[in-house]
């Protein structure tokens, strides 16, 4: 006999394995496709020390001047990278110099926009970033758009300067590149109060311990040969101690006594240390202070704000300075780059650079700047 109707317990057993089996559904999806992008990024979630450093990556709306061979380099990785959103800005039309640094460009794209001629090859690398370009209108107002602005192929330290300054008036991350030649430079601004998560990206060090003594000023020993590579300020966490019970789970502020023992303050309060234990570095969030171009040009540089390619020549860091400043003046009077191997340009460079040194409190002594 047939029955138009089904029972309602029927009903509701094929409508709970219909919701079990959509929801399974989706769940195996949301794996597949959290998996994919694991196994996509997994080199870069790596390199940068974690998922949460590449996430912040990948939320950035990057705006990019300059498409010559260093800005293709930096617009590329970006690509590579993931970042949400890439705005592209050239005004120059290609050159037959560019085909030798610029390696998306081909002879067909001579006298093309650059910016037009790489944005569909960059679209390529990665389907999940905006690529936009834009030429039109004023620079200022593409710039505010952006939490991130890299400007390369510089005309002048008065532009990058002016830049600059919008971007820190409007918490806007600023950076500045270029290679004109053999020498290059990267000037960052992040602002006044700049937190940075994880100072040197690395791995938690970790190291067994093999005493603690009980004193006022309470030492940490690890095991022979079991080297903890910690700094004076540095935060551990201690696990797994014996004897000393209430020690485990605290952290301490550690200053270093050795390559195998650390200081971390009054132990007196936790006991006894029987055996074992186990110390983990705390990563600790710290607010670096960044400068602006023109005070950096201007004012006196601290070392520490200052990274050279050879560290024995930091001393003489204003003189890289005054090479910079040198060679984009050169470029602003004579619109150009100065040409390698001519003895008249060298000599422009070098008259700058003596006269900015002789503005400084202590000029730098001419054996030294030769």
């Amino acid at each position: 006999m047939h029955r138009s109707d089904e029972p309602p317990k029927k009903k509701r057993k094929i409508h709970r394995n219909q919701s079990l089996f959509l929801m399974s559904h989706q769940t195996s999806g949301a794996f597949a496709e959290r998996q994919k992008y694991e196994d996509e990024y997994s080199r870069l979630i790596a390199a940068l020390g974690g998922k949460e450093a590449l996430r912040k990556i990948q939320q950035s709306r990057v705006f990019l001047h300059g498409l010559k061979g260093l800005g293709i380099e930096i617009a590329k990785n970006l690509v590579l990278m993931g970042v949400a959103s890439l705005t592209l800005r050239d005004t120059e039309n290609v050159q037959i110099s560019d085909l030798s640094s610029n390696f998306y460009l081909t002879p067909d794209d001579i006298n093309t926009n650059r910016a037009y001629a790489v944005q569909t090859k960059l679209k390529e690398l990665n389907e999940r970033v905006t690529i936009t370009v834009s030429n039109e209108g004023s620079i200022d107002e593409h710039v505010l758009k952006h939490k991130v602005v890299v400007l390369t192929n510089n005309g002048s330290i008065e532009e990058m300067s002016r830049i600059n300054d919008l971007c820190r008036r409007n918490n806007i991350y600023f950076i500045a590149s270029d290679v004109p030649g053999l020498f290059g430079f990267i000037f960052v601004d992040h602002g006044d109060e700049f937190v940075v998560s994880d100072i040197d990206g690395e791995i938690p060090k970790t190291s067994f311990i093999s005493g603690i003594s009980s004193e006022e000023d309470g030492v940490i020993t690890t095991l022979e040969g079991n080297r903890h590579d910690l700094q004076d300020g540095d935060y551990i966490r201690i696990s797994e101690v014996k004897g000393m019970s209430d020690i485990n789970g605290k952290e301490f502020k550690v200053s270093v006594k050795g390559p195998d023992q650390l200081g971390i303050g009054d132990t007196r309060n936790f006991g006894t240390y029987v055996s074992g234990g186990t110390l983990i570095q705390v990563k600790k969030p710290k607010t670096m202070s960044f400068s602006s171009l023109e005070s950096f040009l201007t004012d006196s540089i601290p070392e520490n704000k200052v990274i050279l390619a050879n560290w024995a020549r930091t001393p003489l860091a204003n003189l890289y300075l005054f090479y910079t400043q040198a060679i984009f003046s050169f470029r602003s009077t004579n619109f150009r780059f100065p040409h390698p191997r001519d003895e008249s340009d060298a000599e422009e460079i070098w008259n700058y650079i003596q006269k900015l040194n002789s503005e400084i409190k202590e000029p730098y002594k001419q054996e030294d700047m030769e």
